[in-house]
């Protein structure tokens, strides 16, 4: 037997495809999947088939689709949908599950990139990305429960064994033939830095030292408009170092994998014009960092006063006092 589920739900028995039936039927099956070699419970069936509002047949309609397919997943004799005391459990065998397959060459690339084999790197990444077929159970509708947060980390899962196989291929010097299909998922994922990331120094390594720079700008105000962050500490630093034209980038380093967390800023803009208040600003730094009182005040909660036009308003003072500690924004040169 063969199962499909990178795109979509597929089962080959003795080498013919098999019709798996309705779309209900089709999702008990891709649920089933996801979770092969372990049991699922009918309870989380019916929550992935018909999500808050499960239809009053729905157990008796989820023991027929189970009685349906079992009799589809059987070959010479043996039955691979079992029923156990916790559920449904949907056996599969090695090589048999293109999910597994996957997990199985992300995992030997990995360990051939950490050992320094680019090109055996490269070769795993990149059959583990060929059995993709378009997303997850992409046929199949599913309306909650832990599938869909599988669904979520199977995408996430591709985009990441992408941007190896991208670091895998920069490591063997394919930077200039690598800049069009970055372009193509940069753009699919504006919030990615590791992919502007790989593209940046692909365009680096290829001459167009402009088209690097302009990729950052491009993920740059993509991150400050849609999350209210700047870029990470670690494509910063390499954007600075193609501001540079720093030789070392030209040959065998990659993007590193990951940048620090952001915080995002979610701070009123900062006051054009403030004069005065120093008295305050200094009680409210002193008690947020060190929870202490200036010297020679009373031991008291400080809180800024005043009307509420102008500089003079509470809110301008906190504003001010927050501005002053933030973390100024990277600046072009």
């Amino acid at each position: 037997m063969q199962f499909e589920i990178l795109g979509p739900v597929r089962v080959t028995v003795s080498g013919q495809a098999v019709r798996i039936g309705s779309a209900r039927q089709r999702a008990v099956l891709g649920v089933l999947l996801l979770s092969a070699g372990r049991a699922v419970s009918v309870d989380r069936l019916i929550d992935a088939v018909w999500g808050d509002q499960p239809a009053e047949s729905a157990l008796n309609l989820v023991r027929t689709y189970v009685w349906r397919l079992r009799s589809l997943l059987t070959e010479d004799g043996e039955t691979r949908l079992e029923t156990e005391p916790a559920g449904y459990l949907l056996r599969v065998k090695p090589g048999e599950l293109d999910l597994a397959e996957f997990e199985r060459l992300v995992a030997d690339g990995r360990a051939a990139m950490a050992r320094g084999e680019a090109f055996a790197a490269a070769r795993q990444l990149r059959g583990a990305l060929d059995l993709w077929h378009g997303g997850p159970l992409e046929d199949v509708t599913l309306h909650g429960g832990d599938p869909l947060a599988e669904i979520m980390r199977l995408n996430e899962a591709r985009v990441a064994t992408l941007e190896e196989r991208i670091d895998a291929d920069l490591a063997l010097g394919k930077a200039e033939e690598l800049v069009g299909e970055l372009q193509q998922h940069a753009a699919q994922n504006p919030l990615r830095e590791r992919l502007t990331g790989s593209l940046m120094l692909a365009c680096y390594r290829s001459g167009r030292q402009a088209d690097a720079l302009g990729a950052y700008r491009t993920l740059r105000t993509a991150l400050i408009e849609e999350l209210g962050l700047e870029p990470g500490p670690a494509i910063q630093e390499l954007h600075e170092r193609i501001l540079a034209a720093d030789p070392d980038l030209r040959e065998g380093e990659v993007v590193p994998r990951r940048s620090a967390r952001h915080t995002p800023r979610q701070l009123p803009a900062a006051p054009r014009q403030f004069t005065g208040r120093a008295d305050e600003v200094q009680a409210l730094t002193a008690l947020a960092e060190h929870g202490e009182q200036p010297a020679g005040t009373a031991p008291r909660t400080c809180w800024p006063t005043g009307t509420r036009t102008g500089s003079c308003s509470s809110t301008c003072t906190a504003t001010r006092r927050a501005w002053s500690r933030a973390s100024p924004p990277t600046r072009w040169r």
